[in-house]
């Protein structure tokens, strides 16, 4: 697998940042089911 190029990653980083801004929740979001390791985390 070759390198990613910084301009590369910028990119995708930028696809990535536009992704979660017009992010909008469903109300099936609120109630998804979260797995117990997940839950650790968010509660740490």
């Amino acid at each position: 697998m070759p390198r990613s190029s910084l301009e590369d990653l910028l990119a995708h980083a930028e696809e990535l940042a536009d992704q979660f801004e017009s992010y909008e929740p469903r109300p099936e979001d609120r109630d998804a089911p979260v797995s117990p390791s997940h839950e650790v985390k968010m509660a740490a």
